[in-house]
């Protein structure tokens, strides 16, 4: 505010004070002082540039008055006078510029606008950014009012005119300091937005992951490569809405391109997964074991859940989730395609190690009675103490339910009827390895065994 206050004035007050004082406060203090405002007025609509001739005399008036004010002897009369021209001059001054200022305005409060939208600020500072267009708007039709009025050339309207470009510039100033507000606001959020496209990333590397190495699809997925890194940088050197519109196509062309890559694998492992539950299901429909069937019939309705969240997920073009899906369904299915061979093994090594259970018994008798009455007590007493009755073991089953949330093994150990400590889901999952493949992944109507507290607390004594 310094600068604009002509370099004269600085000394021009100190000067009139001690004029006052000396010529017994006779000065045209009033006229002397309007002239000065109205010197600083036109300064202030850039008179320097739009009315020259105007402004440089009435600063050439009002320097007058100051060398005759500094004098012994000061013409009071022509003090006045001087005062006054000067001050005409200032008001023809700011007359003759406002008309010009404002256009300019206009021109700085629109640019100011403009770089709030490349930081993005209609959309991450949309509130701040609207009271900026709306100011603007204001000034606008105050400002076309007042040109209206001018145009006129009446001499009572034209008054009117000049103090409504007056408010037409307060309103273009306030539009431009809330712009720049919505514009910082919008550049401090930056980061957030570059990580909002991180998922062109994560394509780009699924999209290569299926491409069997096509070359075609390589080069494609360079250039995007390039592309993305070209956009973030306009982002991060603060052009958001350039940089971010160049991702969002990148996007686009990458969408475009897993369409083309990963669709038909996922379309197949669907298939897939539709072959191996049909199978399953013919198996189940023949078997005559319950037992087996109870092991299969869990792992299809598993086999089933995960083939229909992979269709939905298809629908989403959500491509590798899907892909994902179908492989769980399909393991699951072949679970149960493997109960036969399973149950069929099953029996087999019970057979052999029960035999083989006898056969040890046998030896290990017949060196009992070998030996001395008294070692083969503290035999025995050993061997007893070592022992874990099969009757103490405990399990209980468990059928998983659609809930939400959903549940999760940490949940179930959670869960006070069973183990009632979430970190003992291990034990849960140790105990169905065979069932299940992903800890992090059950399903609904899905068979768990779980070791209850009791069993745990027998077996620890029994140690």
């Amino acid at each position: 505010m310094r600068d604009s206050i002509p370099k004269f004035a600085r000394y021009f007050f100190p000067a009139l004070s001690f004029c006052i004082i000396s010529c017994g406060a006779t000065l045209p203090l009033q006229e002397i002082t309007t002239a000065k405002q109205e010197v600083t007025r036109a300064k202030l609509f850039n008179a320097e540039k739009y009315a020259k001739s105007e402004f440089d005399e009435s600063r050439t008036n009002l320097l007058s008055v100051h060398e005759n004010v500094s004098g012994q002897s000061p013409d009071l009369k022509k003090v006045a006078q001087l005062a006054q021209t000067s001050t005409e001059k200032a008001k023809s001054a700011v007359n003759k510029s406002l008309p010009k200022y404002v256009k300019d305005l206009q021109k700085e409060v629109e640019s100011s606008l403009e770089s709030a939208n490349a930081a993005l600020a209609e959309s991450l500072a949309a509130d701040i950014y609207e009271q900026a267009s709306l100011l603007k708007a204001e000034g606008d039709e105050i400002v076309k009012n007042a040109d209206a009025k001018l145009a006129k050339n009446d001499p009572a309207g034209n008054e009117i005119a000049y103090d409504e470009y007056e408010k037409g510039i307060k309103r273009y100033k306030e539009s431009i300091l809330v712009s720049e507000k919505a514009k910082d606001l919008s550049l401090a959020q930056t980061q957030a937005v570059i990580d909002s496209t991180s998922d062109i990333e994560t394509n780009l590397d699924l999209i290569e992951k299926y491409s069997n190495k096509d070359k075609t699809v390589l080069a494609k997925i360079s250039n995007l490569r390039e592309e993305y890194k070209s956009s973030t940088a306009m982002m991060e050197t603060g052009s958001l809405r350039d940089g971010f519109k160049k991702a969002e196509k990148i996007r686009s062309d990458s969408n475009e391109l897993m369409t083309t890559v990963i669709l038909p694998y996922a379309k197949e492992r669907i298939k897939l997964a539709t072959t191996k539950i049909e199978d399953a299901d013919k198996l189940l429909k023949s078997s005559e074991n319950s037992s087996k069937s109870s092991v299969a019939a869990d792992n299809l309705t598993a086999s089933k859940e995960a083939f229909t969240s992979s269709v939905d997920l298809l629908g989403k073009e959500r491509f590798y989730d899907s892909i994902q899906q179908s492989d769980e369904s399909i393991r699951l299915a072949e679970e149960s395609l493997k109960a036969d061979e399973a149950k069929d093994s099953d029996l087999s090594t019970k057979k052999r190690s029960s035999d083989n259970a006898i056969d040890k018994a046998r030896e290990e008798a017949d060196a009992k009675d070998s030996l001395p009455v008294k070692k083969k007590n503290k035999t025995e007493k050993a061997e007893k103490n070592s022992q874990l009755p099969e009757s103490t073991i405990h399990w209980k089953k468990h059928i998983v339910k659609k809930r939400i949330p959903p549940e999760t093994l940490w949940r179930i150990a959670a869960d006070r009827k069973y183990l009632g400590n979430k970190n003992l889901w291990k034990e849960i999952y140790k105990a169905n390895q065979k069932k299940i493949s992903n800890p992090d992944l059950i399903y609904p109507n899905q068979v768990i065994l779980i070791p209850t507290k009791t069993a745990k607390a027998k077996s620890k004594s029994k140690k």
